[in-house]
């Protein structure tokens, strides 16, 4: 079957509908909880943290480090981001007291990286945001019937197995 012009047009707009939607309750949230995560911060910490805006990307930084101190190199294999944004999300980070780097031997080059307990809260945050979403997403799921369900996800796997060719 070809899909048609309106058919793709009506398929990239449902798309972005669903992406506007979760990317605004997201940043509502954030919006609404980093701050009082940052309030018991020096002003200085303060004013750079409500400018930096943080991102997705930063966020899931954030949440790969967890409790653990892990060398750049490491994290870097862990995430999909080139190293010209790593290094660009670590900077802000770092910047925004979020993370610290720790030297790893006499190398100057070679460093870890570790959240501090205001970036692991941050991570939190992350995480509590995801577990909102999947409960949204799992209630708005709940009232479509099941076999429209069974459909919908058919249609968008098949999809995805089209465009990963």
């Amino acid at each position: 079957m070809q899909a048609t012009a309106d058919q793709i047009e009506a398929l990239k707009q449902v798309i972005r509908q669903l992406a506007d939607s979760s990317h605004a309750e997201d940043q509502q949230y954030l919006a609404d909880h980093l701050p009082v995560a940052f309030a018991k911060q020096p002003a200085g910490v303060q004013k750079k943290a409500q400018a930096a805006h943080f991102n997705h990307s930063e966020l899931q930084l954030l949440s790969a480090l967890g409790d653990e101190v892990v060398p750049y190199s490491e994290l870097a294999a862990r995430l999909p981001f080139s190293q010209g944004l790593m290094s660009r999300y670590i900077k802000r980070l770092v910047e925004t007291g979020l993370v610290v780097k720790q030297p790893i031997g006499t190398n100057k080059k070679s460093y870890a990286l570790a959240a501090t307990s205001l970036g692991k809260q941050a991570a939190a945050f992350h995480a509590d945001m995801h577990a909102r979403d999947d409960q949204r997403l799992a209630a708005a799921l709940q009232t479509i019937d099941a076999p429209a369900l069974a459909t919908t996800l058919e249609v968008l796997k098949q999809l995805a197995i089209a465009l990963a060719d």
